[in-house]
């Protein structure tokens, strides 16, 4: 079993910064719940931390939720990157990681040779999907006959519709009730001469 602080090593950069901030976010009185923190590595991962206006705007849009705030948000902020500036920034610099895809279904034979390959590098993240993951967020432009026959297997599969359910409105009243009974309108319509307003 990992303890916290041997996770906390095992997180990247980004990770690490939104932790510490949002700690600090905290300190100060600001709520920031977990999936805010979450969708702020996201945004750590795509405009990274070297710029310090982009950092800015990513934890702001994704850590303040209320105006009030962002004065105390300014100042932490403007701690918080003074002192990651002071630390040495080549502590902050991710390790190039290797992910290696595998399908299952593919050839067995070929998957054991790659995996005594794969696992002499620490660095290497092995993921495993099944033949339906991989079509689901692939293109169908890219798709080859066999997946195209597949992915027209899954989809045939798929139930787009619940079972039929009867409708209320077909459904006899005793004539006090809120719901329409289209057989008592259309007796009352035929008695009436083509209204259904009882004289």
């Amino acid at each position: 079993m990992t303890s916290r602080s041997d996770q906390y090593l095992a997180m990247s950069p980004a990770h690490k910064m939104a932790v510490a901030f949002a700690r600090i976010l905290r300190g100060a009185g600001i709520e920031v719940p977990l999936d805010s923190v979450i969708i702020f590595v996201g945004a750590l991962s795509k405009v990274g931390l070297e710029n310090r206006d982009d950092v800015y705007w990513a934890a702001y849009a994704t850590l303040i939720r209320r105006h009030e705030d962002t004065q105390i948000f300014d100042r932490a902020f403007a701690i918080f990157w003074d002192q990651l500036i002071a630390v040495d920034t080549s502590t902050y610099e991710q390790e190039t990681e290797s992910v290696t895809l595998l399908i299952d279904g593919e050839d067995t034979n070929n998957d054991e040779s790659n995996t005594e390959q794969i696992d002499d590098d620490e660095n290497t993240i092995t993921l495993r999907f099944s033949s339906v993951e991989s079509l689901r967020e692939k293109d169908f432009a890219a798709y080859s006959d066999a997946e195209l026959r597949e992915a027209e297997q899954f989809m045939a599969s798929l139930k787009l519709a619940g079972p039929p359910k009867r409708s209320l409105r077909l459904q006899k009243t005793n004539g006090k009730g809120s719901r329409h009974d289209i057989r008592r309108t259309m007796r009352a319509v035929l008695r009436n001469d083509g209204e259904p307003i009882e004289r």
